[in-house]
């Protein structure tokens, strides 16, 4: 089933509703909706400039809270990326407010894998400003291949301008 549901309050705040029997998604604020990738690409060219190109039109005065919660979607992501598995029965939620320069991102994914590098259990924090994203979170179980896998993985990064810094902890 497909269902898609969208209100405008008299303050003009907007509810848009996506809800299938892979996916809920729901983004609650003032925004755009066409505007919804180049915020984030406008966002992410913050701190990564040379890697990420700024859009064409960076929207002005989002200030909007998402949620995604999936079931079975391993096989649609396929679609954009072959290299991509997981993310089923994953949580991401978080607010973007280009107002006050703040970004929040909170990822809960049972398992998720890229190009054979496998990450069970991840709970990831990510709050960003203009001038930094630092991310922070958990990992039971990392792997990079057949033979090289860390337990109990803390991680922390922190980026600002091209630049990042990791910190990976393991613990069993």
């Amino acid at each position: 089933s497909f269902y898609i549901g969208s209100t405008i309050d008299s303050l003009g705040v907007k509810d848009l509703s996506i809800l299938t029997n892979e996916a809920a998604i729901n983004v609650n604020g003032n925004f755009n909706f066409s505007d919804l990738r180049n915020g984030f690409q406008g966002w992410l060219h913050q701190y990564y400039p040379s890697l990420i190109p700024l859009p064409s039109n960076v929207p002005k005065n989002q200030n909007f809270n998402f949620s995604v919660s999936t079931k079975r979607i391993e096989p649609f992501l396929h679609l954009i990326d072959r290299d991509i598995r997981g993310l089923d029965n994953s949580n991401i939620s978080g607010r973007l407010n280009n107002n006050t320069s703040e970004l929040v991102v909170n990822i809960d994914a049972p398992f998720f894998e890229y190009k054979g590098i496998n990450l069970s259990n991840t709970n990831i924090k990510a709050t960003g400003s203009e001038q930094s994203l630092a991310l922070s979170g958990t990992i039971d179980n990392l792997r990079l291949n057949d033979s090289i896998g860390f337990p109990g993985v803390k991680l922390m990064v922190n980026t600002n301008s091209d630049t990042t810094q990791l910190q990976l902890t393991t613990f069993s």
